[in-house]
């Protein structure tokens, strides 16, 4: 492995700096695990040392070290183990490492209480190691046992609760105070069962916070759920995709505590909800209502004939127009809405030449649509002459609409 240069050193010894400053000014949870290069260690205010052990095994330290809670007086780095085999030379290494990184500090773990014997991995552990358990009165150890389980009793929904919630960091935690607590009430070490439990419950606390602040935005997912399934089962694929997406950051926000991004993302999920449903509202208009606004456009007296005879023709295709509107093909529903609205526009500004064209389309649209679906004599041939006209005269009629719709859009 290539050794830490010079400038490396100096760079992670302004990082270490900043660490503890931090430490100086208030008390840390910390895990610090011997490595290659001396040490690594971590500390967070809220995170439990538990956790904490687990970052710093996956940022390359080894399974030996010691974990707790950290302060700082003057120099001198201070650690309350919570675990019970910590390596004899961890304050050598860590000075070193310290010294190479341009830092005076130094390196104190506290020992364990007085009275109370280190807590093995196992009580046969403890037999062959020949710990003695301290001294307590046969009277007192039965109300003292009873005591804690009692506690514990009362804990037990809120440790139900956590350990359900297999998302959340604070699961590995809880379980490691657990233990503690088991292997102390099993060596009969019942300050230490205490100190256990307390810990149990500090972690307990921290996520009943936790939830205090997570539970709303989790409750305002909920209730958008369904409307979230509408948009990504719907027909506008962006909109699914966009959704889709935002529900994922939402997920990642809300698990990583970040608050003002969850809610961020919640409001960018109702406001696409809305605009969708916004959309579909305008897609889904009443184009029954635009024809019979269209149908009933009644010529003035002034009118001439041929506005009349538009009038009329108009009013005598309305139920094809109706029927077409019904269809499934959203394309035609689109398409003979437009022409029907273009009809009646057009129309009352005196353009009849364009409401001609408008209503040719309209007869040649609502017709094809009612008819192309039957076979008939004249279509049952694939290569019949009469077929070959029909297929001529759609081309020539989708040719014009895709014209004349040009010409609406833009007017």
């Amino acid at each position: 492995m290539a050794k830490t240069s010079p400038a490396d050193l100096k760079s992670e010894g302004a990082e270490l700096k900043i660490i503890l400053a931090k430490i100086k000014k208030k008390q840390h949870n910390c895990a610090m695990l011997m490595a290659k290069d001396g040490i690594i260690l971590e500390v967070h205010l809220k995170k439990s040392p538990e956790v904490l052990l687990k970052a710093a095994k996956k940022a390359g330290g080894t399974a030996k070290g010691v974990w707790g809670t950290i302060t700082m007086d003057g120099q001198v780095l201070i650690i309350d183990p919570i675990n019970d085999k910590i390596p004899g030379n961890l304050t050598k290494v860590a000075k070193k490492f310290f010294a190479e990184r341009g830092l005076k500090n130094r390196l104190e773990i506290k020992e364990p209480e007085e009275g109370a014997a280190p807590v093995a991995d196992t009580p046969s552990e403890n037999a062959s190691a020949g710990a003695e358990v301290p001294s307590e009165s046969h009277d007192e150890r039965p109300d003292q046992r009873k005591a804690l389980m009692e506690r514990v009793k009362a804990l037990q929904p809120r440790i139900d609760a956590l350990l359900a919630d297999t998302k959340s960091l604070m699961v590995d935690g809880l379980k490691d105070t657990m233990g503690l607590f088991t292997r102390a009430m099993q060596d009969e070490l019942f300050d230490r069962a205490d100190e256990a439990l307390g810990k149990v419950t500090s972690v307990l606390d921290d996520y009943d916070g936790l939830m205090a602040q997570k539970r709303p935005f989790l409750d305002r997912m909920s209730a958008l759920s369904r409307d979230i399934e509408k948009v990504v089962n719907g027909p506008d694929e962006d909109a699914a995709t966009t959704i889709a997406r935002y529900k994922r950051e939402f997920e990642y926000a809300v698990e990583n505590n970040e608050w003002f991004s969850s809610g961020e993302k919640l409001d960018q999920i109702e406001a696409l909800i809305g605009n969708t449903e916004n959309a579909d509202d305008d897609h889904n208009a009443p184009e029954a209502e635009q024809a019979d606004e269209a149908a009933n456009t009644e010529a003035p007296e002034t009118s001439g004939d041929d506005k009349t005879r538009l009038v009329q023709a108009f009013k005598a295709l309305t139920p094809q127009i109706k029927s077409a509107l019904k269809s499934d093909d959203k394309s035609i529903v689109k398409n003979v809405g437009t022409l029907a609205k273009g009809f009646a526009k057009a129309l009352k500004a005196g353009d009849l030449a364009k409401s001609q064209k408008i209503m040719d389309l309209l007869m040649s649209m609502v017709g094809a649509s009612t008819t192309d679906s039957t076979p008939t004599a004249e279509n049952a041939g694939t290569n019949s002459p009469a077929k070959d006209n029909r297929l001529k005269t759609l081309r020539s009629m989708r040719r014009s609409l895709d014209t004349m719709l040009q010409e609406m859009g833009h007017a």
